[in-house]
């Protein structure tokens, strides 16, 4: 599951993009793979996510889940 969150750290705000897992104890736990960023970059961010995706579209690499997201 792929979970987006938008959080304080230290002194900044942060937008937090991560891989979570559940664990053997059937708990949901963020996993080590994922990137944060300071949130004044979510603007930049989308705009570039924006552009992939028209790329993506463009060489027909989505496939029919590609509509599908987990919040």
């Amino acid at each position: 599951m792929l979970r987006v969150s938008i959080g304080p750290y230290e002194s900044t705000w942060r937008l937090d993009i991560r891989k979570w897992f559940t664990a053997t104890d059937g708990e949901l736990r963020p996993g080590n793979k994922g990137i944060s960023l300071p949130v004044k970059d979510l603007q930049r961010l989308s705009e570039a996510l924006a552009s992939a995706l028209s790329i993506a579209r463009e060489r027909g690499l989505m496939g029919d889940g590609a509509h599908e997201t987990n919040r």
